[in-house]
């Protein structure tokens, strides 16, 4: 089933949420209802939510405040995102009472499930005139920070129906009316072609979901940036006012290891992947690691570390991860050819770390990745040898599965050219 959680409304009166429901209807939206009764709720509360309508009265027993914010928790995911709280009361100064109830307790309620805005509509006037509610809603998206996020979604999501509908509709649907079975075998034939085209025949067929996915990426994106909109030009007021890069600052307490996380580190589809897949970083076996990497490399891990990290003590030298990232060639991969996995030598270490190093001491063959990232609610950089790639078979010798995370596309394209740079450099003799 298809979930719409959008809009939401909650009303402890049947007959009172029918209304305000058909009211939305007869305006083309669509939204959920729920009569509250202090005891049925969702089975998980829900996510997606943009538009939540309360009736400040849904217990008229009971203590206001603790109903709702007990409501509000029932019917919204604390991973939710950011909403709008609408309240149907009359009565405004319930709104600020029950703000700082919520202000009084330190818990995840309050840290999570914070709205972008709190208003209320004076639910008697609302169901008199259906005209209040495109009025409201209009007043509600003036607010600029609402209207970038929630107009943004809605842009999103447009965007992803008519990128599908473009293909779709170069499709040729030469079946009578009523008729699908040749239309349907065409589309099966043109999205086959797709996935191969864009993963390689062997990788297409292991994974065509994916491979559908990132083939229409280009679309999307064509579609998003080409739909007019303007808001974010109205509401970027730093933006316009920068004179200079060094104008625009994170604001404090705003962590870029999370944002890097997120644009760089892909660590939700690690389960279907292994040590083998281009751009897993994976760790050594800890078992006899010394000898083996002596072994495998002609050189003792503390006299490689040196001399990749000059300047870095003992103690901080232990606080490091070996890791080794899989970096086959990008076409290799894609269409899963027979090959053997190459991998190049590296370290995962706290942020702090690579800071220490004497830059005037290192080499050209070090490479560090030039951001820090989180993992496992702490901060990690990257530094890799270009000297020192492998290639072992079978791998899982000597690296443990399933690899920490891996890196995205674009970072191992670079990572890549680096390296193909730095083997290809040309030398020359001078005096």
């Amino acid at each position: 089933m298809i979930e719409n959680n959008r809009i939401i409304i909650i009303d402890d009166d049947e007959e009172h949420l029918a209304q305000l429901r058909q009211v939305f209807y007869n305006h083309g939206i669509g939204c959920k209802g729920f009569v509250y009764d202090g005891f049925n709720f969702p089975d998980h509360p829900m996510t997606g939510v943009r538009f939540a309508f309360f009736d400040v009265h849904l217990n008229q027993a009971g203590d206001i405040n603790s109903t709702l914010k007990d409501a509000i928790g029932h019917y919204i995911n604390i991973n939710n995102g950011p909403y709008v709280l609408v309240f149907w009361t009359n009565r405004v100064e319930l709104i600020s009472t029950f703000i700082n109830f919520i202000n009084r307790t330190d818990d995840e309620f309050r840290r999570k499930l914070k709205p972008l805005l709190i208003t209320s509509i004076d639910k008697t006037d609302f169901l008199d005139s259906e005209k209040k509610l495109t009025e409201k809603l209009e007043e509600i998206l003036s607010s600029d920070l609402v209207k970038c996020l929630i107009r943004f979604d809605e842009s999103v999501l447009i965007a992803a129906r008519q990128t599908l509908d473009r293909i779709l509709n170069i499709i040729p649907f030469s079946d009578n009316w009523g008729e699908s079975n040749q239309y349907n075998k065409d589309c099966q034939d043109v999205f086959s072609k797709i996935a191969e085209a864009t993963y390689g025949l062997n990788q297409a067929k292991s994974n065509p979901d994916s491979a559908i996915k990132e083939s229409i990426v280009p679309v999307f994106k064509h579609i998003l940036l080409n739909n007019g909109d303007t808001y974010w030009a109205d509401f970027l007021l730093p933006l316009k006012q920068a004179k200079k890069s060094g104008d625009l600052k994170f604001p404090e307490g705003f962590s870029v290891e999370k944002l890097n996380t997120i644009i760089h580190i892909d660590g939700l589809n690690i389960p279907p992947q292994n040590i083998y897949s281009r751009g897993a970083v994976c760790k050594f076996i800890e078992q006899d690691f010394d000898n083996n990497f002596t072994r495998l490399f002609n050189i003792k891990y503390t006299e490689w570390f040196g001399l990749t990290f000059p300047g870095i003590t003992k103690e901080e030298r232990q606080t490091a991860i070996p890791i080794a990232i899989e970096f086959s060639a990008a076409c290799d991969y894609c269409q899963n050819k027979k090959r053997t996995n190459k991998y190049i030598l590296g370290i995962m270490c706290p942020s702090q770390l690579l800071k220490n190093v004497k830059i005037e001491q290192k080499g050209d063959y070090s490479l560090y990745l030039p951001f820090s990232f989180e993992y496992n609610d702490k901060n990690w950089s990257i530094g890799l040898n270009l000297n020192y790639t492998f290639v072992i078979t079978p791998a899982r010798v000597l690296l443990s599965e399933p690899p920490l995370f891996l890196l995205s596309k674009e970072l191992m394209d670079m990572i890549g050219h680096k390296y193909a740079s730095h083997i290809s450099r040309i030398g020359y003799t001078s005096f």
